[in-house]
């Protein structure tokens, strides 16, 4: 009878052993999943911050070239103007 109760507390005590490290197994997977989840959404973030800054560099470089391509036209048909206008003066 003390051998069955002696068998009886080992398993017992084995049982909960391996309960509490399954515990304790869970609890650890689950931190680094979280770990895992959070390095994820943090470099999802970085790559959305790096593609609007592309974006807007992108934007700029595409305003300048525009603006300087506007000006390029302006200084053309101005001088253009003034040309023929001086030819039309000195011919009269």
């Amino acid at each position: 009878m003390q051998e069955n109760s002696n068998e009886v507390i080992l398993t017992l005590i084995l049982s909960t052993a391996l309960i509490v490290l399954l515990g304790i197994v869970i609890v650890f997977a689950l931190l680094i999943q979280h770990k895992r989840r959070f390095l994820h959404k943090q470099q999802l973030a970085e790559i959305k911050s790096q593609y609007e800054k592309t974006i807007l560099q992108t934007e700029l470089k595409i305003l300048e070239d525009t603006y300087k391509s506007i000006s390029q036209n302006l200084h053309d048909n101005v001088g253009s103007n003034i040309s023929t206008a001086m030819l039309l003066l000195y011919k009269e």
